[in-house]
């Protein structure tokens, strides 16, 4: 592998990379005698596959494999070689390549950009100072009341009207034709909540219970799904129940049905969160004040492909076509991004002793810090943190949880903004794709530095946290599949001989099994060992589907090879998905708006994405629709392959 540097003109960097074709041969028939090992091939025992029939079977894969790895590798060296720190990931552009040739492509970068020292000792701004009143608090009693307001039956017939909850059988048709979500039945809607489009709820205030009602309406022109913006429609509504609200006390009872031991105590509550939210919007507009005045004082360069970026989001969040890459708003836009990154290295060099570990599984607000008597994996892992701060005054850890089922999306767009934690809890499977970035360090050699002893890991967790010769973490836990037997359904199957369960010896028997828990109407495996099930069946390199693709042949179907890890679709209606093209997700977020207050987002539609708040406080969305909302993030293209099959 040849690494040459070829520009190096302000902000950009850019290397040649050329490998060769006996370093790319060897790397491959390396990887096919690793893989010759266990594969597994009809008519050949395992270990004695010949190299050229799995080259032949395999090959392209494997020989992509290695030029990504390569390529990969050929990124973090250059990177680590001249100690740049990039402001964006790398691109790579490749020259034409042919099978038996050099392998040649372009690196290209931007790094991050110089920030002459600030004097900070002369910039003066204004605090804002805001105190938490009990108006403040019972005006927050109120809206925690209506967030949780029950709702009965009318004990006296009456027509409805605003502050009801109506329960209705609705159908929305536009020239005489149903449309897509504009149908439902048994749903609540509470009059008032202005949770319709304008002239619905309004048009059912003064109904009874079983009226009926046609209502003519029309959405409105900025409506979120562009066929139905500005469309004239008709509902046909039922009103199966009117319900009113329940009067609410403010006694012990409505504290304790919040989870508080009583008032005073939820009073507390509120009053020190409406603080927090003061002290959080204080220091927001200090912050605001501060990367003003930063911008005004001090120039400095600006990575383009990051202004570029960032000018093509704000065109697309405000609907304008793209005409500018150097628009003021988004210049002004970086820089402050910047200054933010250097004031959160400021208050790194001052209070070089706060750490922040996250994490993605269960709070433990009263963990104490006893470790001997705690129990639960959160509690435990709480009552260490603690523990140490005690022994540690000098040293601050505080815990953060991440959302589970957006944990890797959200430490992307923290890296991205430099707001990551110092330490988070990673599974091993993601290591290749942080480390890959410079997101997370390599660790070795670095135990030894502290009074630790690699060797005291054992091997198996070793070669977990391992990757491309390099430690990347430290090891926490690992997962246990145990199976649980319920006796009386076994019994009730017949599956119980002198007070002992019987268990499969095969597959054939497994099945009977099932049938006959069945047959008594009891499930054989709850999806608890459904799970254990998968995780035993692909420890031994085995699959369900293998070889039985012909099953699963229909419309809306995919089938998923474990053994080159490539995605096959069956179109329907003789589609040719080689014509057609396919809509994926290519953005971890449609907007990220973290660490913000008081936005109103209204009449957007998204598909397929999120939102990033994180750190936000009283957002709105109103009139926005939702269709399939990720939760979570298909792994990283260079170890996924997606193949269509007609």
């Amino acid at each position: 592998m040849k690494i040459t540097k070829k520009n190096s003109k302000g902000l950009k960097r850019e290397f040649n990379i050329v490998i060769s074709a006996k370093e790319i041969e060897d790397k491959i028939n390396e990887k096919l005698s690793e893989i010759a090992l266990t594969a597994r091939i009809p008519g050949f025992r395992p270990g004695k596959i010949p190299t050229s029939i799995l080259k032949a079977r395999i090959g392209k894969e494997v020989r992509g494999e290695i030029l990504q790895t390569s390529i990969d590798e050929a990124s973090k060296k250059a990177i680590q070689d001249e100690n740049l720190k990039p402001v964006m990931k790398p691109t790579i552009d490749i020259e034409k390549y042919e099978e038996g040739s050099d392998f040649k492509a372009l690196l290209s970068l931007e790094i991050m950009p110089i920030i002459k020292h600030i004097d900070l000792s002369k910039i003066k701004l204004e605090k804002f100072i805001a105190k938490v009143s009990g108006k403040d608090v019972n005006e927050a009693l109120d809206r925690i009341a209506k967030q949780n307001q029950q709702t009965q039956p009318l004990k006296k017939v009456r027509k409805s009207k605003l502050g009801d909850t109506l329960v209705i059988d609705f159908e929305g048709k536009m020239n005489n034709v149903a449309f897509d979500g504009g149908t439902g039945k048994g749903h609540h809607l509470a009059l008032g909540s202005n949770s319709f489009i304008p002239g619905f709820e309004e048009g059912l205030v003064g109904l009874k219970t079983n009226d009926e009602k046609k209502l003519k309406l029309s959405f409105p022109k900025d409506y979120g799904m562009e066929k139905l913006a500005g469309k004239k429609v008709t509902f046909d509504v039922k009103i199966n129940e009117i319900r009113e609200p329940v009067p609410v006390k403010y006694d012990e009872n409505f504290a304790k049905n919040l989870g508080m031991p009583s008032m005073k105590d939820l009073k507390k509550a509120i009053s020190d969160q409406l603080s927090n939210e003061h002290s959080n919007v204080t220091r927001s507009k200090l912050k605001l004040q501060l990367l003003d005045i930063l911008n005004k004082k001090y120039k400095f360069d600006l990575p383009e492909g990051m202004v570029e970026q960032e000018y093509i989001s704000v065109c697309n969040s405000l609907n304008k076509n793209k005409t500018d890459p150097k628009n003021d708003i988004t210049m002004k836009k970086i820089k402050l991004i910047f200054f933010a990154s250097f004031l959160s290295l400021i208050s790194f060099s001052v209070s070089a002793v706060d750490i922040t570990i996250a994490r993605f599984f269960g709070d433990c607000e009263d963990a104490g810090s006893d470790t001997t008597t705690t129990s639960g994996e959160a509690c435990i892992i709480q009552s260490i943190i603690n523990a140490f701060n005690e022994q540690n005054p000098d040293i601050n850890v505080t815990t953060e949880i991440l959302d589970w089922g957006q944990t890797y999306n959200i430490l992307q767009t923290r890296y991205a903004d430099n707001s990551a934690p110092d330490i988070h809890i990673m599974h091993r499977h993601r290591i290749p794709q942080f480390s890959s970035i410079g997101a997370i360090a390599d660790l070795s050699g670095e135990l030894e530095k502290y009074g630790m002893d690699s060797s005291d890991i054992v091997p198996m967790m070793m070669d977990a946290l391992t990757y491309e010769g390099g430690m990347w973490g430290l090891p926490l836990d690992i997962h246990a599949g145990l199976f649980h037997t319920n006796m009386d359904l076994m019994a009730k199957a017949g599956l119980v001989k002198d007070g002992k369960p019987i268990y499969p010896t095969s597959p054939e028997e497994m099945l009977e099994h099932a049938s006959a828990c069945k047959a008594v109407g009891a499930d054989y495996l709850t999806s608890g060992m459904t799970r254990a099930i998968y995780s035993l069946t692909w420890q031994q390199n085995a699959n369900f589907f293998e070889g039985k693709k012909e099953f699963i042949d229909v419309e809306k179907e995919w089938f998923l090879d474990t053994t080159n890890d490539e995605l096959y679709l069956y179109p329907s209606n003789g589609v040719d998905l080689f014509q057609t093209p396919i809509r994926g997700k290519i953005r971890d977020y449609s907007i990220t708006i973290a660490g913000s207050e008081y936005l109103k987002i209204n009449g957007l539609t998204f598909f397929a994405t999120t939102i990033h708040a994180r750190g936000s406080n009283n957002l709105e969305f109103s009139d926005c629709n939702f269709y399939y909302p990720s939760h979570f993030q298909w792994q990283t293209p260079s170890t996924r392959k997606m193949h269509y099959s007609k």
